[in-house]
């Protein structure tokens, strides 16, 4: 095509370069000016607090196939300390069954977590007492204001080749007043 244009008089690349290249400034210099404006209006600002309780909903197995084979995973409860600067305690860590029953307490007495440290806590694949849709519920406090932990929880399983794994993220349902 290019030739064909060249044999014509007209080269299309010349004379349209400039312009191309024009276009393309003016829409990366759009999409980074979008990109910045966004990220300045809609940025999630920290959300400080000096306690909460959160819910991390988990799964002890999956139901896979026509014949809804029960495939046990290990559940992974990962609790992050998100301030800078800052310690939490955990009060308490507790495994709740499907039908709400605790099936155990995972702390004897509070733990101090220091500030973007981590704590874990397993689950082994074989025990599926809690039923499948178990939970964990986390109590914990601050003397200042800090950042709120992240408390998710990974599901692990394999079997014959297959493996399984997914997350399930904490959702805070009590905040512990100032």
């Amino acid at each position: 095509m290019r030739e064909i244009l060249l044999k014509g008089g007209l080269d299309m690349g010349t004379q349209c370069g400039g312009a191309m290249r024009r276009v393309a400034f003016l829409t990366a210099s759009l999409l980074v000016g979008s990109t910045f404006l966004a990220s300045t209006l809609f940025a999630e600002t920290a959300e400080l607090s000096v306690g909460q309780t959160i819910y991390v909903p988990a799964y002890s197995y999956v139901r896979i196939g026509e014949r809804a084979h029960q495939f046990e995973l290990a559940v992974n409860l990962c609790i992050r300390n998100t301030d800078t600067t800052r310690a939490i305690t955990i009060l308490s860590v507790d495994y709740h069954a499907a039908n709400g029953r605790i099936l155990k307490r995972y702390l004897d007495k509070p733990v101090e977590l220091k500030s973007l440290a981590s704590m874990d806590f397993y689950q082994e694949p074989s025990d599926i007492s809690g039923g499948l849709a178990p939970s964990f519920i986390i109590k914990w406090k601050s003397v200042n204001r800090v950042s709120e932990p992240i408390a998710e929880a990974a599901m692990v399983g394999d079997r014959s080749g297959l493996g399984v794994s997914f997350m399930s993220v904490g959702k805070v349902i009590k905040d512990t007043p100032d």
